[in-house]
């Protein structure tokens, strides 16, 4: 093989093992530590009062707390009177629990008990009241969206300001519910301004510790892997704002500010909210612009169209396996014709091996007229040195981004597939109660395969190229299979799979091609 097709391999591999740096960057999924020190009071721009942060305090002894739910067919909604919130949200269908808790929290008024006023099927209306104020909070919910909308009421004599903080959520950083430490890097905030979208994980939100930006926005959202929840107020706000409490939880929000209310006079405040799977044909249904939040990154448009030719073939195969082996075997075809010429431009590189080597024994101490004289040599046999690299290019934005439809789809999730039981997860044939060096406490079949066929494709290349070196032929045979078993093994086995199927066909062709010399 040309040592410049053996270096554009390498190059391959090399993008291939920084792909784990190269998504953290894309979705900036660093887990930054968060600082143990003790921040200092700051000051507010002043669109809202100056306040310290300080947490939250508990529910004094004297509170009775009661439960309230709204529920559909879709949503369970699990409400307080502790401040009125929403304190959790379950997707029924799916079985799931959101991480988010005090939802549509009034700050300075979350510890107060509210009177439930109105409780019907599908709303409720929260009332706290005392000599300056009346604050009401009313929910109605429909399908997976949930309609908000807050009162507030100057009780006094005199025009009164208002200067209020409403938690669009809070986040615990170190909860212990159900694989949240394994999702944490996968919860990205979504902030919707008129001119882009800023995503940042939430880690590194809270490592800011304190932000309130005056930047109008249309939406916040909170991205999980599969599922999502959006809050959008009826108008512009004026700003937003992330606050880390006690080094512990996350809330983020926005200030409502109220000027010059006149007595007996009531302010509104509107919102939607959206709580469910992250679809975009689902989400656009609720709110034209909610499908904004799905992204995947760097590759998102084709990574959007592999996930939709997914589903289409969906329409006619049963099983989501079929369909990525259907996807496999249509991208396959697509590239064919770059992987033939690609086969042939190797092959006539390896005519010419004899020639090349016999100027760089001549021109040995001439490197520049070396390269000249190779560059004639190509360009008279007309043979393009780069042509065997170009479908192994085309491969690596394919690759990361149908491992980014893989791995956020929620239609793979729990789909079988032969022996494996989830298309987003391993195959994990076995496992194990001990842990194995780099293998874990499972096997993996799959990765195994798809090492055993790249064994053998790198063996046909060393067989058909006579120049290249025994050390070159022994990395390309044998440590490139193994590495890229291993970086292949925990990776999702719907991935896996398209590589095996992708890779064997590959091998199909070229033991052909070779067979004709």
């Amino acid at each position: 093989m040309e040592r410049k097709v053996f270096l554009a391999a390498i190059l391959s591999m090399l993008v291939l093992l920084g792909y784990n740096y190269f998504i953290a960057k894309v979705y900036r999924l660093e887990k930054p530590a968060v600082s143990t020190k003790e921040s200092l009071p700051q000051k507010i721009p002043s669109i809202i009062a100056p306040q310290e942060i300080k947490p939250k305090s508990k529910l004094p002894s004297s509170i009775s707390l009661e439960h309230n739910v709204l529920e559909n067919g879709d949503l369970k909604l699990v409400f307080t009177n502790l401040g009125g919130n929403l304190q959790e949200v379950y997707l029924k269908r799916f079985q799931h629990k959101f991480y988010e808790t005090s939802i549509l929290s009034l700050e300075e008024f979350e510890d107060l008990p509210f009177q439930l006023i109105v409780n019907k099927e599908d709303r409720l209306v929260y009332v706290y009241e005392d000599n300056l104020r009346k604050i009401s909070k009313a929910f109605f919910l429909s399908n997976n969206s949930l309609d908000f909308e807050l009162g507030i009421q100057n009780l006094s004599a005199q025009p009164n300001n208002f200067n209020l903080k409403l938690d669009y959520f809070s986040l615990n950083l170190h909860s212990t519910q159900s694989n949240f430490q394994k999702n944490k890097n996968f919860l990205e905030l979504s902030i919707s301004l008129p001119d882009k979208i800023l995503r940042n994980n939430i880690t590194r939100v809270a490592a800011k510790n304190f932000l309130l930006t005056q930047q109008k926005f249309n939406w916040l959202g909170l991205r999980e892997r599969y599922f999502c929840s959006i809050f959008k107020p009826n108008t512009g706000p004026l700003g937003y704002y992330t606050q880390l409490i006690d080094n512990e939880s996350v809330t983020v929000g926005m200030p409502i500010q109220i000027l010059n209310l006149a007595p007996q006079t009531l302010a509104n405040f509107k919102a939607k909210l959206y709580f469910g799977p992250q679809e975009t044909q689902l989400l656009n249904s609720i709110d034209k612009d909610f499908g904004q939040i799905v992204n995947f990154g760097a590759f998102d448009p084709i990574s959007k169209l592999l996930l939709s030719l997914l589903r289409w073939l969906h329409k006619f195969l049963p099983n989501w396996g079929l369909c990525i082996l259907g996807v496999s075997l249509i991208l396959f075809f697509c590239l064919y014709p770059l992987t033939f010429k690609s086969l042939k431009s190797m092959k006539a590189m390896q005519v010419l091996q004899p020639e090349i080597e016999r100027l760089r024994k001549e021109l040995k101490d001439q490197p520049q007229k070396l390269n000249r004289e190779i560059m004639e040599l190509y360009k008279k046999n007309k043979v393009n040195p780069f042509g065997g690299c170009l479908p192994m290019f085309l491969q690596i934005p394919i690759f990361f981004a149908l491992y980014q439809a893989l791995l956020r789809s929620l239609d793979l999730r729990g789909a079988k597939f032969l022996w494996i039981k989830d298309l987003s997860e391993p195959d994990r044939l076995f496992t194990f109660e001990s842990n194995l060096p780099l293998l874990g406490n499972e096997i993996n079949l799959l990765p195994i395969l798809m090492a055993i066929i790249m064994f053998f494709q790198q063996r046909l290349s060393s067989q058909s190229s006579a120049a290249v070196n025994p050390e070159q032929q022994k990395m390309m045979t044998i440590f490139f299979p193994i590495l890229f078993g291993i970086m292949f093994y925990h990776v999702p086995s719907g991935l896996v799979f398209y590589w095996f199927v992708y890779s064997s066909l590959s091998l199909i062709v070229q033991w052909k091609q070779t067979a004709k010399v």
